[in-house]
């Protein structure tokens, strides 16, 4: 009988698409609970790390498992002109959801009558 590794990672399926809204991802994470999930941002890439037990069973009982239990753990490339600081993450019903908007434009608004020559 082969040993579970609970320390390999998994990679949870996910669905990713761009609006005008912004840059939305939705990643599959059933069982997992909020307390285990952490979202971290570095340098233009999106990091989303879980760990799903498996139900009621200590893992060194373990010997097959062939659910997704354990490390699950995915890496995103964001492009630019997205804006990080406005990012909304919901986790309901096994599904995270992550929304980050685009950057507010930097251009500048020229106010009628404010201009003098």
């Amino acid at each position: 009988m082969t040993g579970v590794d609970p320390g390999s990672a998994q990679q949870p399926a996910a669905l990713l698409f761009t609006d005008a809204t912004g840059w939305h991802l939705a990643l599959e994470l059933p069982g997992v609970r909020a307390e285990s999930l952490e979202v971290t941002w570095t340098a233009g890439t999106l990091r989303v790390d879980a760990e799903r037990p498996p139900p009621g069973v200590p893992w060194q009982s373990v010997r097959l498992s062939e659910g997704r239990y354990g490390r699950l753990s995915r890496t995103f490339d964001v492009p630019e002109g997205y804006d990080p600081a406005r990012a909304e993450a919901v986790l309901e019903q096994g599904l995270l959801r992550i929304d980050l908007p685009p950057r507010a434009s930097r251009r500048l608004r020229l106010v009628p009558g404010a201009m003098r020559s």
